[in-house]
């Protein structure tokens, strides 16, 4: 009687193998990236004067400091070749 007892308790390799594997996927759920929408918002898309999209934190944008407002395409390209 006592024999039979051990055999039940006693877990074969063939049960260790799904609990191995298991325990080898769970951290593989937990890294699930859910921050792509936050990173899209905290960035706005503006144009450089060749054509070409640029993407700038809107942070950045919001503290910039304003030199001159309403000012001409030209008067502008003027100041930034210098």
């Amino acid at each position: 009687m006592k024999d039979k007892s051990i055999k039940d308790t006693q877990i074969s390799r063939r049960g260790v193998l799904p609990l191995l594997g298991g325990a080898l996927l769970l951290p593989l759920l937990g890294y699930a990236s859910t921050n792509d929408d936050d990173d899209n918002d905290a960035y706005q898309t503006l144009i450089k004067p060749d054509g070409t999209p640029v993407r700038v934190k809107t942070n950045t944008i919001k503290s910039s400091k304003i030199v001159k407002e309403k000012i001409s395409n030209k008067s502008l390209f003027n100041w930034l070749k210098k």
